[in-house]
């Protein structure tokens, strides 16, 4: 990666929670006068309170959140950058869906809002683990039947973390801990996880088109920057969570927009980018969002401000057509109202990658 471009990427990826955190406090009012009075010219960074939520048209969903914190669009995003950091920057879809779960399963670290499509690929992998383990009741174990729980664990375990030659050695090593070279049971527990890893074979995210398709784009486009990878690794990237063709549509819109930012393109120059890579199914939707004669407020007002992809993609491409510099652009979108911080994944890393992120804004990240 040259130099200018490591930068940009780590400017994106910063532009993108940064953006994220700056529209908690606001997150879900859908009333613009409402979100004027209580956030005036500056409405970033605000403490959630449920009064600012009252009598109005809003959802208050981050109550144990304080100002700084990322929202679950930015946890999201931080999941696959471990996952990248894990995998040598490469998309492993079963690392990064093994990780998701961890983050957002039960028992996970993240403490906040669920969002549909996340409970529904959390329920997706839970039923494919039930399919998988229903694989490995299937193989007998002979002499060593009352062992099955144990083997059919680390199973379980490594299917989730390797994949083919690795998986094998994996299983290989696990038996021996446990019951030495015994060459026997290694080739009955290593078939068992090779008929897991098929049952569990796929994506499991949720039939939706909404905003958490778009979260994890920017960690993926700083890292995969092989042209021959960057199709296949957004399509899989999007799948894992949001299962749909229309949202895999607009997952590659928008990796086109953060491509061109990543490579020195301006804001507007991006959402040009987005228009011009998107495929047929959303084509006609971003030509008429770069078309659209007014504000980015007004875009709002006229394709919508809640979380389903047809509403917010225009309304992200307004903004970064309109875009001048990081703060006026990210507090537009707060001002803008419904699912702002879902918006502000994608408009950041762009913003981001052309301007670079304020260091006070940066600063009061969590």
């Amino acid at each position: 990666m040259l130099p200018g471009m490591k930068a940009r990427a780590n400017s994106a990826v910063t532009g993108a929670l940064v953006a994220d955190a700056a529209s908690l406090g606001l997150h879900w009012i859908y009333d613009p006068e409402r979100l004027a009075e209580v956030g005036g010219n500056k409405p970033e960074f605000l403490e959630p309170d449920i009064r600012h939520y009252k009598g109005t048209t809003a959802y208050f969903a981050h109550r144990d959140k304080h100002a700084g914190d990322s929202t679950h669009y930015g946890e999201q995003l931080k999941v696959l950058l471990r996952s990248l950091q894990a995998c040598d920057q490469r998309l492993a879809v079963s690392d990064y869906e093994r990780r998701f779960v961890e983050s957002f399963g039960p028992g996970g670290t993240f403490v906040g809002y669920i969002d549909f499509a996340t409970r529904e690929t959390l329920r997706l992998i839970d039923q494919a683990e039930r399919d998988a383990l229903t694989a490995a009741h299937a193989f007998d174990l002979g002499e060593h039947e009352s062992d099955r729980a144990l083997m059919e664990a680390k199973v379980m375990a490594n299917v989730r973390r390797w994949n083919d030659e690795k998986l094998d050695q994996a299983m290989a090593k696990a038996v021996r801990i446990t019951h030495g070279e015994n060459e026997d049971l290694i080739a009955v527990v290593q078939e068992m996880a090779r008929a897991v890893k098929r049952a569990r074979t796929g994506f499991h995210g949720a039939d939706d088109v909404q905003l958490p398709a778009l979260s994890k784009l920017p960690a993926l486009a700083a890292a995969v920057l092989d042209p021959g990878e960057r199709e296949a690794a957004v399509e899989h990237a999007v799948r894992v969570t949001n299962d749909n063709d229309e949202a895999v549509a607009h997952g590659h819109a928008m990796a086109h927009a953060l491509w061109a930012a990543l490579d020195g393109a301006s804001p507007r120059e991006a959402a040009d980018a987005a228009a011009n890579g998107a495929p047929a199914a959303v084509r006609d939707l971003y030509t008429q969002a770069l078309a659209f004669g007014g504000t980015a407020s007004d875009a709002a007002a006229h394709f919508g401000r809640a979380c389903p992809l047809p509403e917010s993609a225009p309304v992200i491409l307004v903004h970064m057509r309109d875009a001048t510099d990081f703060e006026s652009a990210v507090r537009s979108n707060i001002l803008a109202g419904g699912d702002s911080a879902g918006r502000a994944i994608v408009l950041g890393a762009v913003l981001g990658a052309a301007f670079g992120v304020p260091a006070d804004w940066a600063a009061r990240l969590a």
